[in-house]
C-alpha cells in the first residue's frame, strides 16, 4: 500500500508504482505477527510480544534457508510505528546469532514514527497538540493529568497491563475529540487513507491463488482484534535499551518522522526518547546541528547523524509518510541503503 511495486486502481487493475522501493532492492514483506494479514500459525496466537518476535525470526531464517543466494546481500529492516518495538527485538536476535547459518547480513534499521519508549514518548502528547493549535490550555492541562495517570498505571506491573494501555490511550482520545475528530495520523489532511481497494484486491480468488494463500486464511483484513488485544499486554513497555546495543554492533539506524503526525509517536516524542538514549555518542548527537535536506530543489526535511544514528524530520508528511511523500521517502531510502548522507 505504501511503497511496494504496484498501485491498485479503482477498477482493480494494477499500475506500476513510480517510487517503489523494489526498484532499488529485493523487497520482502511479512505479515506479522501470526494471525494478521495472510500469516498464520498452528494456533494463530502467541503468548506475548517476545514470542511473536521469536516466530518472526524463525520465519526470516526459513526464508534465507530457502534462498541461500541472498545470504551475502546487505539486509535492511524497515517499518513504521510499532516497528519501533518489533524491529530492534528482531535485530538483537540476528546479532546474537552472528556466525550461525543461515547468515543474515544485517546492515541497518529504517523506522518511521517509531513507538519505542511509550512512557516517555506520551509526555509529548499535550505539547504537540497545544503547540499546533489543536487544543486550548485547559484541555492541555487535562491531557497532562491523564499522562500522570498513565505513568502510574504503567509502573504498577511488569510487563505493563492491558489496563495501562487503555488508560494511556485516553490522552489521544481526548485530543481527537477536542480537535473536532481529526485523524491524528496526519493533522493537516485530517482524513485516513482508504484501504478498501487493497483489501478487495487481495481477497480476489485469482490473487489468492497466485500468492499460494493457505485455505485456512478465509479472508484478508488489515486488522486483527485478537492480535491487538494480545499485544496490549506489554505495549507500554520500552525497548529503548536495545538501540545502543544495535548501534554498538555497527548497524546503522535511521529514525524518521512526518512533521504532521499527531499520534503518540510524533516528532516531539521522538526527540524525547532519542535524547534519553544511553550510548557513547549521546552528547555528540545532542549537539549535532541538523542540515536541510532537499529533493527536486525543494526543502524535503531536516536531518542529523552521529555515531551511526540518523534522525530525519519530513515536511508535509504524517504517520504514513511513504503515502504522503513517496518521492521524499524514495530518496531517503536510496540514501540510507547507499550509506550516503541526505545533506
Amino acid at each position: 500500500m505504501e511503497n511496494g511495486p504496484y498501485v491498485i486502481n479503482k477498477d482493480g487493475t494494477l499500475l506500476e508504482r513510480h517510487y517503489s522501493w523494489s526498484q532499488k532492492a529485493n523487497y520482502l514483506v511479512i505479515d506479522q505477527p501470526a494471525g494478521v494479514g495472510f500469516s498464520y500459525g498452528k494456533h494463530n496466537i502467541f503468548s506475548n510480544e517476545s514470542e511473536a518476535m521469536d516466530q518472526l525470526y524463525v520465519a526470516l531464517k526459513t526464508f534465507f534457508q530457502q534462498h541461500p543466494e541472498l545470504e551475502s546481500k546487505p539486509f535492511y529492516l524497515a517499518g513504521e510505528s510499532y516497528a519501533g518495538k518489533y524491529l530492534p527485538q528482531l535485530a538483537i536476535r540476528i546479532i546474537s546469532e552472528t556466525g550461525t547459518t543461515p547468515k543474515i547480513n544485517l546492515k541497518g534499521l529504517l523506522i518511521g514514527d517509531a513507538w519505542v519508549n511509550p512512557r516517555l514518548q506520551q509526555r509529548a502528547n499535550a505539547d504537540f497538540a497545544y503547540s499546533h493549535g489543536l487544543i486550548d490550555r485547559q484541555v492541555r492541562d487535562q491531557v497532562l493529568k491523564l499522562y500522570s495517570l498513565c505513568t502510574k498505571e504503567i509502573d504498577k506491573t511488569k510487563p505493563s497491563s492491558r489496563k495501562a494501555n487503555q488508560v494511556c490511550n485516553k490522552m489521544q482520545e481526548l485530543i481527537v475529540k477536542e480537535s473536532g475528530g481529526l485523524n491524528m495520523a496526519n493533522i493537516a489532511k485530517g482524513a485516513e487513507p482508504d484501504d478498501a481497494l487493497m483489501i478487495n484486491y487481495l481477497n480476489k480468488s485469482e490473487v489468492r491463488h497466485a500468492l499460494h494463500i493457505d485455505k485456512r486464511i478465509q479472508k484478508f483484513n488489515n486488522f486483527s482484534k485478537q492480535v491487538a488485544e494480545q499485544l496490549e499486554i506489554g505495549e507500554q513497555d520500552s525497548v529503548a535499551d536495545l538501540y545502543p546495543k544495535i548501534l554498538a554492533a555497527d548497524i546503522r539506524v535511521l529514525i524518521y518522522n512526518g512533521l504532521e503526525d499527531g499520534k503518540d509517536s510524533n516528532f516531539m516524542s521522538t526527540e524525547l526518547w532519542l535524547s534519553a538514549l544511553k550510548w557513547p555518542f549521546k552528547h555528540k548527537f545532542a549537539h549535532t546541528a541538523s542540515c536541510v535536506w532537499r529533493t527536486d530543489g525543494k526543502v524535503a526535511g531536516y536531518a542529523k547523524t552521529s555515531g551511526g544514528l540518523t534522525q530525519v524530520k519530513i515536511r508535509n508528511a504524517g504517520h504514513l509518510a511513504p503515502i504522503d511523500q513517496p518521492a521524499r521517502l524514495f530518496d531517503l531510502f536510496n540514501h540510507f541503503i547507499s550509506n550516503k548522507p541526505l545533506c
